[in-house]
């Protein structure tokens, strides 16, 4: 969503009415929400943690990230990144030079592997809606087919677990 305070002044006038307003500080983000998909996640865990290190290994390629050490650039504290939102009547919303500044990954036995980002920053636009291209088939994972170990041993006695990355970014204007 976009949020933009007004500043109201606090100059004295003479006149019992409000003081002038002005347009504040915007600031463009949220969070989004969604069942973890094989290929949507590593996106979403790179809007947080920044560019993986990749590895193929005769075709299956195992993808490492680590927290970052160093800001990507002085306006921006990870790479920025940008989300389209299809409004349904034609047109869509655009929002970019996003950054992800909180992780949130969960499953809990018998549901949808879950996968929430919290982001922050950014600009955006209004545009027309551009023809999408989506997943076929079942490609969420089904909590039965993720694990959590601790030390390379399985703990079959979870239920739920999440596991929260927060970055504690902060907006600067």
């Amino acid at each position: 969503g976009i949020d933009q305070p007004p500043l109201i002044s606090e100059n004295m006038t003479g006149i019992f009415d409000e003081a002038a307003d002005y347009a504040g500080p915007r600031a463009v983000g949220g969070d989004l929400a969604s069942d973890a998909h094989p290929l949507a996640v590593g996106m979403l865990i790179s809007a947080v943690l920044g560019r993986p290190t990749s590895v193929n290994s005769a075709g299956i390629y195992t993808h490492t990230w680590k927290p970052r050490t160093a800001d990507f650039d002085v306006f921006a504290a990870n790479v920025p990144v940008t989300y389209y939102k299809d409004l349904g009547v034609g047109s869509a919303m655009l929002f970019y030079d996003l950054v992800g500044t909180t992780l949130e990954l969960g499953i809990t036995q018998g549901e949808l592997t879950k996968a929430n980002v919290t982001f922050m920053g950014g600009k955006q636009s209004q545009l027309t809606a551009i023809a999408k291209s989506l997943p076929t088939g079942k490609p969420r994972w089904p909590w039965n087919v993720a694990s959590v170990s601790l030390g390379g041993t399985a703990l079959t006695e979870m239920l739920s677990a999440t596991v929260t990355i927060d970055e504690s970014i902060e907006g600067s204007h």
